[in-house]
């Protein structure tokens, strides 16, 4: 057994002594008889096993977590167990879904517990008993949930201890929030990579129902044949010459196809302001949680053609500005795809920009994501209506 792992965690043992004879007690031989009958009170405590990643707890309370036998390193799962002011309780959690801004002290003692055990975490950290949150803290009840992101900041400033205690507060800040930070990242990552599947996943259904419309009726697939049954004669014949390769697509030709697509349902009007000609719509920023307004750096591909800017759109949650387009190929789905790559660049390097004190400068790149995903979902769709014959 580790001894020395086994030490790093805080125990504590509470003896308590009948004093109520004390102050009657005649003799020395009272006091002496009185001392040892003693009343002790003891806190359960767990015993570290090998996969235990935290035992301890402050004041009577007690917290004990330890990885499940379904655990892994990209989604490290815990069981956390032990004693409230409110009770016993036992439960499991991810560490990943854990969040510093609205968590309880025992799911900041698995994430403290995790990230040593990670390595992100010096084992000599803070040398403290309890360095979870530093001294000051108020944890409560350990179930129940807290902002200890800001409780943790204020003590970074906070004049009721010394300068270590300061200290301590700015390290323990600057390694949740860089959990957070790096959470955020997985996060969009994860969203990235969702799109680019389901983007991959919706042209290879189509890919398929193509081969198949070559051989069989497309009546076998319902759902695009009642869109390409509604289009107009015209809107067809737009098809037909996309079809064969040819990229004298006017503006107008279509900007009334994606509109008959949204008439007869089959996208939305956010999707076909993504993608009519003869405006672009692009997402100039988002509200934070206080109702600023943050704004995306400028473009690279944006530098003339704006109509206005803070243009807030029905059932848009950010701010869009709308651009006249200028550079019609006449191959939609060409001047789509270069459009979708550009915005994929843009978010990019927006996603790379950082604050002086290295925490992300735009916390909100969803409404790029969702423009792309309306260009994507458009121009998927006409590949597939472009296979229906006249």
């Amino acid at each position: 057994m580790d001894i020395g792992r086994m030490s790093s965690f805080p125990m504590r043992m509470v003896r308590m002594m009948d004093c109520s004879k004390k102050a009657g007690a005649s003799s020395f031989k009272d006091l002496l008889s009185d001392a040892q009958q003693t009343v002790q009170a003891s806190i359960h405590l767990y015993l570290p096993r090998e996969n235990t990643i935290f035992s301890g707890g402050p004041g009577t309370q007690s917290v004990y977590v330890e990885y499940t036998a379904d655990s892994t390193a990209e989604d490290p799962i815990v069981r956390i167990r032990g004693e409230a002011s409110s009770g016993e309780y036992d439960f499991t959690c991810h560490i990943n879904d854990i969040d510093p801004k609205k968590a309880s002290y025992a799911e900041m003692c698995a994430l403290w517990g995790h990230l040593r055990s990670a390595g992100e975490i010096s084992f000599q950290f803070g040398g403290s008993s309890r360095p979870v949150i530093p001294y000051g803290v108020d944890t409560g009840d350990v179930t129940q949930k807290q902002n200890y992101m800001d409780k943790i900041n204020r003590m970074t400033i906070s004049q009721m201890f010394d300068s270590a205690n300061q200290i301590s507060a700015r390290e323990l800040l600057g390694i949740y929030q860089n959990f957070i930070d790096k959470r955020q990242q997985k996060i969009e990552d994860a969203g990235v990579e969702m799109e680019v599947s389901c983007s991959v996943a919706y042209a290879a259904r189509m890919e398929k129902v193509a081969d198949t419309m070559a051989l069989t009726d497309p009546t076998k697939d319902p759902t695009l044949r009642a869109a390409y049954d509604q289009l107009s004669t015209a809107s067809k014949d737009v098809l037909d010459r996309m079809n064969a390769g040819q990229d004298n697509i006017t503006q107008d030709e279509w900007t009334n196809l994606c509109r008959e697509l949204r008439d007869a349902g089959m996208i939305t009007e956010s999707d076909f302001m993504c993608t009519r000609a003869d405006l672009r719509t692009v997402p100039l920023g988002y509200m934070d949680d206080g109702g600023n307004v943050v704004y995306y750096g400028n473009p690279p591909f944006l530098s003339r053609g704006l109509l206005g800017t803070e243009t807030r759109l029905s059932g848009y949650s950010g701010l869009k500005s709308l651009w006249t387009v200028e550079d019609w190929s006449g191959d939609p789905l060409k001047y789509f795809d270069q459009w979708i790559e550009s915005l994929r660049n843009w978010r990019s390097d927006l996603a790379a920009e950082k604050n002086a004190d290295g925490t992300r400068k735009y916390g909100d790149l969803s409404h790029l994501g969702n423009d792309i995903n309306s260009c994507q979902k458009v121009t998927n769709l006409v590949r597939g209506l472009m296979n229906f014959p006249k």
